[in-house]
């Protein structure tokens, strides 16, 4: 699997100019991360894009659960076949 943070330069391997911030907004556009954090949606993990990776840290005040975003092989196909015909249309 794939961080997401990532993706983008995979992107950038097929031509196509497209940076950290507007994959994410697109992704948001697309309904497949929530708008108001970095989680897949329930579509998004219906379809297998994403998956979420946790892991517990442990601090001298507790444990905190920390969540990472990552993008599934079916996803990085998925997403660079959307990706590609979004930026088709647009030239």
């Amino acid at each position: 699997m794939l961080h997401l943070n990532l993706e983008f330069s995979v992107q950038n391997n097929h031509n196509v100019e497209i940076g950290e911030k507007r994959l994410w907004k697109l992704l948001r556009d697309w309904d497949l991360i929530q708008k108001t954090n970095t989680r897949p949606t329930q579509k998004a993990s219906d379809m297998g894009i994403f998956t979420l990776q946790e892991r517990v840290i442990t601090h001298n005040h507790g444990d905190k659960i920390h969540t990472t975003t990552k993008v599934t092989g079916k996803g990085q196909v998925y997403l660079v076949n959307k990706i590609l015909k979004h930026f088709e249309k647009a030239a």
